[in-house]
């Protein structure tokens, strides 16, 4: 009868389990899935295949939602007693997402560990009271009801030793029923018992030292003449996975021939690895001659692939002699990506766990979590505390720990590991020049641009120092300097768009828009795909008035990041100043779609609506505005122009109140609610606001301009005269001041000095129809009490 499968259930929880538990759980369970659960059994597995795991995982384990619920047993039941099982079909999954020599190994393993744990126990020999139930289920005692059998006898008997083919099945047994169990077989001399030659044997012991084998490696540790394809008789060994000519030994077996080895000599196993060691060290310098600078080496696979090794089996030959070599190795791992670092803190601790040297695995967990990813600032922090270490390493650890709290966003502690890095280095142009970027980035724009300059005493032809400098010149406002150290990167690398970018951003905040133009073009050539440089561009196209251009280069930000709101953003206003309303309304709605609580995104669609007369829809846009930012001034000020436009001067002067109480002191506040009082007949009022905007700014006409009016509309036409005079004398060439004047005189019935007025408006703006039409109504009234004054 076959065995059951997993269950969908099963392979859901097993799922499940694995999305929240530690690896180190994981494995556990993987491992309880081929043996009885019971405490003590659990327990034993546990200590005995996953030494470095702790209590905290088995409760991983019996809470992770794989276990029946063990609350129907009996309360008084004794905690070695309980017995638990996995929910239907979870054991079967875990069991089939292993090998099958994985699942054999497990359990011949857990035999061998639970004879030598009674061994210890019992040191009266093999003999102890058990009870073994038969297949059959006869014999002359009955297990009493709730309690588990030492042992059941299989239906079938598998001898010992095994072949590799029931090996590999997870068929056999290394004891069978009646058999004594031999204390003094080892777990390793378990899976030798198939192999008979005594050089086969040394040879599958010698090659579970490295972590992978592969030809070269085998002809480093067993013959140095061997053919290729000699080591290929490895991945028969049913504890041994072959991929593409690389050999691995499962974990559980490897650890037990390590221990093994260890065991029986302390010179054989130093000697090994140093070996081993020696041999990934040559492969690794033959690589190094075209890779030069120590970063490209960082950067090259194959070359971090022997170092690993390398220094992997220099920790297990002599760890106290490697503690340098491996600082400095993880200082550099840092600086390369935190994937790498991760992998050598890694390699300290299996170092650690197959030496049996518990300061490698100590060290490893100071470094960071060796279940996680490592976290580059804690791992620094950890070997800088490290006495003797040497003063370019030392150096090194500072710059890249300050590199890490700069991505942070902790730049006061960047610019104090930088400090320290130029201390021990003063002549290192790289530690200037990242302080200059955390000043930078902490808005020291005058220290960085110190650093910079410093950097660029010590490498005057490093572009990136030309670069950062003008970077820091232009937030500094200066945009000459900046101008010209953006000129210098590009003489240095001519290609490299990030030079042109930046020299077309600054030429664009110093309203050199043409400058900015073409030096945003010449970065989209070197580099077409560039969003940024397009949207840059279409800035530049709408500070210029280009705005059809601005559109298209806006329209071909959006192609290559549609889901940035930025690119709508601007093009809704490229579409609103080219007059194309609608246009621009679509991309703000857009916009807010992309980034739904963004004040501004609203601001701007309420402009559009009201510029497309929509009074209601822009209210309420500029009311979702400050609901957003509600001390945003300008939300209300447009809201109020909004509702001044849809006549509602009531809103509006509540509106532009409340702009005053943001804003006492700006004097556009003040004329709005003068315009509003004014249109809503409250004329004294509108005289207070427009009276207050002229004492915030005296020179400004259109003060005079709409006080005046206000004041003719409240019939005080001695004032308004008064301040239509000062707007004249403000702007004497603008036809609308002579024009109100006139009327103004006309009102009160001062004609000669009226007709005077209305012909000079005339005279300015001589296709003003109004104009025209004033100045004859006067000029005819004039005339014709001159006649009847004659007559």
């Amino acid at each position: 009868m076959a065995a059951p499968g997993p269950t969908a259930d099963g392979l859901a929880a097993a799922e499940r389990f694995k999305t929240t538990a530690s690896p180190t759980a994981q494995q556990l369970a993987a491992h309880l899935a081929a043996v009885p659960l019971t405490l003590p059994v659990m327990t034993l597995v546990r200590r005995s295949l996953l030494t470095d795991s702790d209590h905290g995982h088995l409760v991983e384990v019996a809470l992770g939602g794989l276990l029946e619920p063990w609350s129907k047993q009996a309360v008084d039941t004794a905690p070695d007693d309980l017995r638990f099982d996995f929910l239907p079909g979870v054991r079967e999954a875990l069991i089939g997402s292993q090998l099958r020599g994985d699942v054999a190994a497990v359990r011949g393993l857990v035999r061998s560990s639970v004879w030598e744990y009674i061994a210890r126990g019992r040191p009266s020999g093999r003999e102890f009271s058990a009870t073994r139930v038969t297949g059959a289920r006869t014999g002359s005692r009955r297990v009493e009801e709730g309690k588990s059998p030492f042992a059941e006898r299989s239906a079938r008997r598998v001898a010992a030793p095994p072949t590799n083919t029931e090996a590999a099945s997870g068929t056999y047994q290394t004891a069978g029923p009646g058999e004594a169990l031999d204390p003094a077989d080892s777990g390793a001399e378990r899976f030798l018992r198939g192999e008979t030659d005594p050089e086969r044997r040394r040879v599958i012991l010698d090659c579970a030292l490295p972590q992978e084998i592969d030809a070269d490696v085998y002809r480093a540790l067993v013959d140095p003449n061997a053919t290729a394809g000699a080591e290929a008789w490895l991945g028969a060994l049913p504890f041994v996975t072959s991929r593409g000519g690389r050999y691995r030994y499962h974990d559980i077996v490897r650890t037990q021939m390590l221990r093994l080895q260890r065991s029986r000599s302390a010179t054989d196993w130093t000697r090994r690895h140093t070996t081993l060691a020696d041999h990934h060290a040559h492969q690794r310098t033959t690589l190094e001659p075209a890779l030069p600078d120590v970063y490209e080496r960082w950067a090259n696979k194959q070359w971090r692939d022997h170092r690993a090794a390398e220094m992997y089996h220099r920790l297990c030959a002599n760890p106290h002699d490697t503690r340098l070599a491996i600082l400095e190795d993880c200082v550099h791992a840092a600086g390369a990506s935190t994937e790498t670092l991760t992998r050598w803190v890694r390699l300290i601790h299996h170092a650690g766990h197959d030496s049996g040297d518990t300061t490698l695995t100590e060290r490893a967990t100071a470094l960071g979590n060796n279940n996680t990813e490592a976290d580059p600032e804690t791992a620094l922090r950890s070997i800088l505390a490290e006495p003797g270490l040497p003063t370019a390493t030392r150096a090194l650890a500072h710059h890249l720990r300050g590199r890490a709290h700069r991505a942070a966003g902790n730049n006061e502690q960047a610019i104090a590991d930088f400090t320290r890095a130029i201390e021990l280095e003063p002549d290192n142009a790289a530690n200037y020049r990242w302080r200059g970027l955390a000043g930078h980035s902490a808005g020291d724009y005058q220290r960085a641009i110190a650093d910079f300059t410093r950097a660029i005493e010590l490498e005057p032809d490093n572009a990136a120092n030309h670069r950062w400098r003008g970077l820091a010149g232009h937030s500094a406002g200066d945009y000459q300097r900046a101008i010209a150290d953006l000129t210098r990167a590009i003489e240095l690398e001519p290609d490299n768009a990030a030079n042109h970018h930046l020299r077309g951003l600054v030429g664009h905040s110093a309203g050199d828009y043409q400058r900015a133009i073409a030096d945003l073009t010449r970065a989209i050539e070197l580099e077409p795909d560039n969003a940024w440089d397009y949207h840059l561009r279409g800035l530049a196209h709408r500070a210029a008035r280009n705005n059809e251009q601005a559109i298209a280069d806006l329209t071909r930000a959006i192609e290559l990041e549609p889901d940035n709101a930025a690119n709508h953003r601007w093009r809704g206003r490229a579409s609103h100043s080219a007059g194309d309303y609608q246009r621009a309304i679509a991309d703000f709605t857009r916009a807010i779609e992309l980034e739904p609580d963004n004040a501004w995104d609203y601001h701007l669609r309420g402009l559009a609506h009201r510029a497309a007369r929509n009074n209601e829809q822009a209210i309420a846009d500029f009311t979702r505005a400050i609901e957003l930012e509600p001390d945003n001034v300008w939300n209300y000020r447009w809201r109020g122009r909004a509702g001044h436009s849809a006549g509602d001067y009531q809103r509006a002067i509540a509106d532009f109140t409340r702009a005053i109480e943001l804003e006492p002191d700006n004097a556009n506040n003040h004329h709005w609610r003068g315009l509003a009082h004014r249109a809503a007949r409250n004329n004294e009022q509108a005289i207070a606001d427009f009276t207050r905007a002229i004492e915030l700014e005296p020179d400004n006409v259109w003060n005079y301009r709409w006080r005046g009016r206000a004041s003719h509309e409240a019939g005080d036409n001695e004032r308004a005269i008064a301040d239509f005079t000062r707007a004249i004398e403000l702007e004497p060439d603008n036809a609308n001041n002579h024009h109100w004047r006139g009327r103004m005189h006309y009102a009160a019935l001062l004609l000669g000095a009226a007709l005077s007025d209305l012909s000079r408006a005339v005279e300015l703006q001589p296709d003003e129809e109004e104009y025209r039409r004033w100045r004859d109504v006067v000029r005819y009234e004039v005339e014709g009490r001159g006649d009847e004054e004659q007559g």
